[in-house]
């Protein structure tokens, strides 16, 4: 009987000692996305509608990182993008999807090797949306449009002194900008997409 209980004992030791072994142990990048897929299931998503406008230069090389794309985050998440087409028809296609890593030093774009100028150009919607877990906990959707910037050097040293003092320059170079317009003063938007864009195409 002893010898019974002292079994018992050491397979339940074994078992809480693999339990905390296993706690300790860091969870892969699949085992992540399994986890945040989980939880984005049973979450309620806030969407923010007012998109993130990301405009090139013909030409420009798209960068892998886009610095303070999203404010206020303490520790790395998994961001989760698609990128969405418009079909001919005019329904939704989800033609990519894939995860990111985002941290305190920015985020790298997935789909940097993949985006083609000419196609902004031939009038083929192209949205990319990302969804990204806030520091607060609530989980938001965001999207970014593309378009081509009306000229190289998109936003004089004085008003892109500006806009970066409004956190609405996400990202800004001689060849590409990335503005929230969800901090641009909405009776300026127009204002500045018309200064920053030749084209972009809105959805409907």
């Amino acid at each position: 009987m002893h010898t019974k209980q002292r079994l018992v004992v050491l397979l339940s030791g074994c078992l809480l000692f693999s339990c905390f072994s296993s706690l300790k142990k860091p969870m892969t990048l699949e085992e992540r996305i399994v986890a945040q897929e989980a939880e984005i299931r049973t979450a309620i998503i806030e969407e923010k509608t007012i998109p993130i406008l990301l405009g090139i230069y013909p030409g420009a090389q798209m960068p892998l990182v886009f610095p303070n794309l999203v404010p206020g985050i303490e520790e790395e998440v998994l961001v989760y993008w698609e990128w969405i087409e418009s079909t001919e028809e005019g329904a939704l296609k989800t033609e990519k999807t894939a995860y990111g890593r985002l941290d305190k030093e920015g985020l790298e774009f997935p789909f940097a090797q993949d985006f083609h100028f000419s196609r902004i150009y031939t009038g083929v919607s192209i949205q990319l949306t990302f969804l990204y877990k806030a520091p607060t906990g609530e989980w938001i959707q965001r999207r970014i449009l593309p378009g081509i910037l009306a000229q190289e050097v998109a936003l004089p040293a004085q008003k892109k002194h500006k806009w970066v003092q409004k956190g609405a320059l996400r990202y800004g170079d001689k060849s590409i900008q990335l503005m929230d317009m969800e901090l641009v003063p909405a009776a300026q938007r127009a204002a500045v997409i018309t200064h920053l864009f030749e084209l972009i195409i809105l959805p409907q």
